[in-house]
């Protein structure tokens, strides 16, 4: 069906002239060298993975480290605008940024209670929902801290 001449049972018993059997000692040593050599290229492969591994931890914690900025500290007196979180739909939440308010005391190093400058209202909001803000970009006029 391939064209491939039909194959004698007897040829693989039959060793052509010039090959020497092999003995069990010679397959043993061959298996051993091959064990070896398999055992070698598995730890190295190992410690390829394990090293490409640790390399991505290691950019991993360096990454995580950037992102995660640090808070800032807030002084008594600081104009910020502070987040104020209300829900949008049953369980969805949104955050809207109210102020200007002034940072008038510290409840800790990172509670801070804020008065709004429109209303008077106070509140305590954390520094991670504080903003410093620039006057110019809000439009904030003296009349208005007064």
């Amino acid at each position: 069906m391939t064209g491939i001449p039909a194959m004698n049972p007897a040829e693989p018993i039959v060793t052509p002239i010039g090959v020497e059997p092999a003995t069990i000692e010679d397959i043993k040593e061959i298996r051993g060298v091959n064990f070896k050599k398999s055992k070698e290229a598995l730890e190295k492969m190992h410690k390829n993975v394990a090293e490409a591994r640790n390399l991505a931890r290691k950019n991993g914690r360096k990454k995580a480290a950037k992102r995660s900025s640090e808070m800032a500290q807030f002084a008594i007196g600081d104009f910020v605008l502070y987040a104020d979180v209300w829900a949008h739909r049953r369980s969805k939440l949104r955050v809207k940024g109210c102020g200007p308010a002034r940072v008038v005391d510290t409840s800790s190093n990172w509670i801070f209670v804020v008065e709004n400058l429109l209303t008077g209202e106070r509140r305590e909001a954390h520094a991670s929902r504080l903003k410093f803000f620039a006057d110019a970009e809000l439009g904030i006029s003296e009349d208005l801290l007064a």
